[in-house]
């Protein structure tokens, strides 16, 4: 590039002459990247600066795409970077391990019930890390009508009751609940819908469910 402009020092860790195979989901990848950035309206289509022809850059993505739809998931686990932008020291199996503060040089040898062998199981407060659900008012419980005869309904101040317990029907508990139309996006800040969240909430479109989702280890939603 010109003087005084940023450069991207990428190197290719394979050669460029050997066919590398894409997993499915590096293809799937590249494909919801392609749909989103066409699907974006042009006032918010910002090419970086880096990117001097972002139409060739698009087109090349798909022409990755379709040179690589038939590749192998299994001659896609090489344990080697396709690209990096850094050193790397050679390590066996592309694996580097940090040795330990306390360590003294020696060889560390890893015990059988060691926490390096342990999975990694949910944390202790990921009840109340999990993110809140609604009701999607559209299944056949959320549909029905108050029973009546259960303890929330009889609390009810509409059936005559106190209204201390504040909740719904025992027969109206939702069969697949969902998350709430404020959630948004871990990574891109958008909710279920590609929108931008927005105060006040904006009202779902009808019939057409949220595509986010709640990750069962981090609980992050994405």
């Amino acid at each position: 590039g010109k003087e005084g402009e940023p450069k991207l020092d990428i190197h290719m860790t394979i050669p460029p002459d050997k066919h590398i195979h894409l997993t499915q989901y590096e293809l799937h990848g590249l494909k919801a990247i392609v749909m989103y950035l066409h699907a974006l309206p042009n006032s918010k289509k910002c090419v970086p600066e880096l990117i001097t022809d972002p139409i060739a850059l698009i087109r090349d993505v798909r022409t990755v795409v379709e040179k690589h739809r038939y590749d192998k998931s299994d001659l896609a686990k090489t344990s080697t970077p396709v690209l990096e932008w850094w050193t790397r020291e050679p390590t066996k199996f592309g694996v580097k391990r940090p040795l330990g503060e306390n360590t003294g040089g020696g060889i560390k040898r890893r015990r059988r019930n060691s926490d390096e062998n342990r999975i990694v199981g949910l944390p202790p407060n990921a009840a109340k890390v999990r993110h809140r659900r609604v009701r999607c008012k559209l299944c056949e419980s959320c549909l029905r009508e108050d029973c009546k005869k259960c303890g929330f309904c009889l609390d009810m101040v509409k059936y005559g009751g106190p209204g201390t317990m504040k909740q719904t029907c025992k027969m109206k508990k939702c069969s697949q609940p969902i998350l709430p139309a404020a959630a948004v996006c871990y990574e891109c800040q958008l909710d279920g819908w590609e929108r931008v969240s927005s105060t006040p909430t904006q009202k779902p479109p009808a019939n057409i469910p949220s595509s986010l989702f709640e990750c069962c280890v981090c609980f992050k939603i994405s």
